[in-house]
């Protein structure tokens, strides 16, 4: 990728803020409430990102390029882009300071904060036009060929070397873990367990951050990116936006704490097959994971013989010792040894309440086919067909069921008839399940972990379905 193609992508997520910034801005002009923590938010991505991280880039490595090549910096492309940089500082600064006045009490602040963001917005939204259309197809030609991989190895040094995660806010920081949004804006890969980490307490995540605050500063020039081009389209709505104030959990409550320990932990993710052709259940265990050169299929550890059938000393013992050491290193026991008695005893005891699932897995016995999860795993040939017992609904009712939910951790789930069969597709993962009917109000599958419950309203009309993890998520209707 040219370092030219490099800035216009980031244009694209400064376009993103931009817009945010001019919806709220327009609320705010219209005497709607906006908290003016979104206003100051924007303010420090701006300092971060856009101007200390791709301004720096182009102030510091493609500007100096140009010049050196014959380009003025006095007059010209060049200078109007360094004078526009200035402008848009000056904006932000006054945004920035508009906004803290309004939220020590001075609401007389509140037309300079409008003011200000939008005078942002338009400035940057010509800059970047500019500098996309004009200045960047010049930096094309007026930079030699074999300069070009020097520009962008000095962007890397800027990015990762000068401008590394010293520079990022808390809130950059707390968005990548819980949220998985990177810095710069981009969608992270979910090897960053942000789906699970979503359920750190904000007061926990805070904890995360201020030790990271503690570690000392190293440089370590880290690799490109290099994520294929289809995978990147695929997770780029992964991220889900956390709204509300996420609450710590009553730690004197056992199952409380066994539930929140086993969340942040990420157990359901690993010892569940989700990428398998067949789901046996949740934590039941059979997902294949392959890192580098080591590869094993994840453990039941649901309350079956075939899965966690130690008793509570035992488990504690696992896990502190990698069960003597032969625990497969991709169980990340060198981590979870270093949870405290109680925590390791909650998780069991927690776990101890999930649905039982017979379903063997042995990873030093031979590979056999797995009925249960479609997969070809030690101990698969002990494993029988999931069994769904369903019963008679008419298709016509499947039409009613048809249409787009949503929930509140950001799900957008499409339901819909084909033919006799009613359908699932979830539109951010682009994966579709069959749902069949074990009641009229009640849907299972073969490749997914959890039932569906339909509900209706007095007059009888679909308002939406829930499906239970660790609690009932509640999806809604909405067309």
């Amino acid at each position: 990728m040219k370092a030219t193609e490099i800035l216009m992508d980031e244009h694209r997520v400064v376009e993103r803020v931009i817009a945010s910034l001019e919806t709220a801005a327009k609320r705010l002009s219209s005497n709607q409430a906006v908290p003016m923590e979104f206003f100051l938010k924007a303010a420090d991505f701006i300092k971060n990102f856009a101007d200390g991280c791709h301004h720096k880039k182009e102030e510091g490595v493609l500007f100096v390029a140009l010049v050196a090549n014959g380009m003025s910096k006095e007059a010209g492309p060049v200078a109007v882009m360094l004078a526009e940089h200035e402008e848009g500082r000056r904006l932000t600064r006054a945004m920035r300071e508009a906004a803290e006045r309004v939220q020590g009490g001075d609401q007389t602040a509140i037309p300079q904060v409008v003011q200000n963001a939008q005078g942002y917005a338009a400035l940057l939204r010509q800059h970047i036009l500019k500098e996309d259309r004009v200045l960047f197809p010049m930096a094309d030609q007026v930079i030699p060929a074999e300069q070009h991989a020097q520009v962008t190895e000095a962007f890397d040094r800027v990015e990762h070397e000068e401008t590394g995660a010293g520079s990022w806010t808390d809130d950059m920081l707390a968005r990548a873990i819980r949220e998985g949004v990177g810095h710069d804006g981009r969608a992270l890969y979910p090897l960053m367990l942000y789906l699970e980490f979503k359920y750190f307490s904000d007061e926990d995540l805070a904890s995360i951050v201020v030790y990271l605050r503690t570690l000392p500063p190293v440089k370590n020039k880290l690799p490109k990116r290099n994520i294929p081009e289809d995978v990147q389209k695929a997770i780029v709505n992964f991220p889900r936006p956390i709204y509300k104030p996420v609450q710590e959990p009553d730690f004197s409550n056992v199952m409380e704490r066994g539930k929140y320990m086993t969340e942040i932990s990420g157990c359901v993710g690993c010892h569940t097959a989700w990428e398998n052709p067949l789901n046996p259940g949740a934590f039941a265990g059979g997902m294949l994971l392959d890192r580098a050169k080591d590869s094993a299929y994840t453990a039941n550890i649901t309350p079956d013989q075939s899965g966690l059938y130690y008793d509570e000393d035992t488990f504690i013992n696992v896990i502190r010792t990698g069960k003597g050491g032969t625990l497969h290193s991709l169980m990340p026991w060198i981590v979870i040894k270093n949870y405290t008695d109680e925590d390791l005893r909650a998780i069991y005891r927690y776990l101890k309440t999930v649905p039982p699932v017979r379903h063997y897995i042995n990873n030093f016995a031979k590979s056999m086919y797995c009925k249960l999860c479609g997969g070809s795993h030690g101990a698969g040939d002990l494993n029988t067909a999931k069994i769904i017992k369903t019963v008679k609904v008419k298709p016509a009712v499947y039409n009613e069921y048809a249409g787009t939910y949503t929930s509140d951790e950001g799900d957008s789930l499409t339901v819909f008839r084909s033919g006799d069969s009613l359908m699932m597709k979830n539109e951010i993962e682009g994966l579709t399940a069959k749902l069949l009917p074990v009641s009229s109000t009640e849907f299972a599958s073969f490749t997914l972990p959890f039932n569906f419950k339909f509900a209706r309203n007095i007059e009888n009309k679909v308002t939406g379905f829930s499906y239970h993890m660790f609690d009932d998520v509640v999806c809604k209707k909405v067309k």
